[in-house]
């Protein structure tokens, strides 16, 4: 380990070998959850605690309701660092992307984000694919911020505009 936190840390872990294992895990149909840094956990706390009680969270294990998505979209949203630091799109953001171009969809809960395999037939991921879809939302150096978080909006909350604003504007 070079540090704490996720697996990036690890001495010989790469972006690339990050990438190898997201679409292994996505052929394989396994589900996803978001994991929180410390920080990142006592934030959610601290911007939901006081505004959720029991009735909000059981009915949100029958769907979403508007209350949790917009407390996920300010969160998000306080937090772009979670998708961008100076150096460009972060790994998260990767993972985010082609969660969404091979079918997955996003399961909102006051408790954790998931992601899970769509009904459905889902197209079986590919390297080339991956990458593909990378030059199209402009991935690369330089990227094209707005394009790329308007396509992680989209598959989050089926509105290119709810993230974003604005902080990559």
């Amino acid at each position: 380990m070079t540090g704490s936190g996720s697996i990036l840390s690890e001495k010989r872990w790469t972006p690339i070998l990050n990438d190898a294992l997201i679409l292994g895990a996505i052929t394989a149909g396994q589900t996803f959850v978001l994991a929180f840094t410390p920080q990142e956990q006592h934030d959610w706390q601290a911007m939901n605690a006081a505004k959720v009680n029991k009735t909000q969270v059981l009915a949100a294990r029958f769907g979403e309701t508007p209350a949790l998505l917009n407390a996920w979209k300010a969160f998000l949203n306080d937090h772009s660092r979670m998708f961008f630091d100076d150096f460009g799109p972060r790994v998260f953001t990767r993972e985010l992307l082609g969660l969404k171009w091979f079918g997955y969809k996003p399961e909102f809960s006051w408790h954790q984000l998931g992601f899970s395999p769509g009904s459905g037939r889902r197209q079986m991921p590919s390297f080339r694919a991956y990458v593909d879809n990378l030059r199209a939302v402009h991935f690369e150096k330089p990227c094209d911020r707005v394009r790329v978080t308007e396509e992680i909006s989209t598959f989050l909350f089926n509105d290119p505009e709810s993230l974003g604003r604005p902080w990559t504007r």
